[in-house]
This record gives C-alpha cells, sequence and structure tokens, in this order.
C-alpha cells in the first residue's frame, strides 16, 4: 500500500459487476479466515463480528479521511458484503481443515496402538 499515491496493489479486481465483487483481498480475507478457523474453532459468530466492525472501522475511516485513508480504503458496499462472505467461507474451510486433521491424527494413532 502506497499511502502517498493512494495506490493499492491487492485491490485488482479479478471479477467486479454491480453485484459481485472479487479482487486480490478476497484471498487474503479467506486465508486469514481459514486460519483463525483453524486454530480458533467454534467462535464463527465472534470472528464474524470481528470482521463486521473491521469494515465498519474501515467505513468511518474512509468518511472522515482519517490519515488520507480515503484514497485506498474507499470501496463500494457491495464490496464490503463480499469480505464479510469470504471471511465466513475461509473461517468454515478452516474449521473443516481442523477436522480432517485431527481426524487423520487419531487414524494414525489408532493404528499405531494396533500394531504395537
Amino acid at each position: 500500500m502506497n499511502f502517498v499515491t493512494g495506490y493499492d496493489p491487492l485491490d485488482y479486481g479479478l471479477i467486479v459487476t454491480d453485484y459481485i465483487s472479487i479482487d486480490v483481498w478476497s484471498f487474503i480475507h479467506t486465508f486469514t479466515f481459514v486460519g483463525l478457523g483453524f486454530l480458533v474453532p467454534g467462535r464463527m459468530a465472534m470472528f464474524f463480528l470481528f470482521g463486521a466492525l473491521w469494515e465498519l472501522l474501515e467505513f468511518i475511516a474512509c468518511n472522515i479521511n482519517f490519515m488520507g485513508v480515503q484514497a485506498i480504503w474507499n470501496e463500494r458496499f457491495v464490496n464490503t458484503v463480499w469480505d464479510l462472505w469470504f471471511n465466513s467461507i475461509g473461517y468454515f474451510l478452516g474449521q473443516i481443515a481442523l477436522a480432517m486433521y485431527v481426524t487423520r491424527r487419531r487414524k494414525a494413532k489408532a493404528k499405531k496402538k494396533k500394531s504395537k
């Protein structure tokens, strides 16, 4: 991010229509929340609220142009909705990954115990 020129290379729109807004940040949201879902499962509502509060903070900061962030954080409402969607999908995928990891560990442990 460059606060001087207002250029954000992650703001590159991959699919942008009136109702769809998917950019590189969408993947950052997803991967971040995959990690949160894996490391802190069972707290989806808390992390959804955290994501919504962050989006509200972005909105407020842009409207008062706090430290000139309007040039880089200003986004359409549809992008905010998609950000929250990708947060939720990421968190859900993180919990699935954790469940798969725990299942494999248990099977490996049972197999090892059985072979002794």
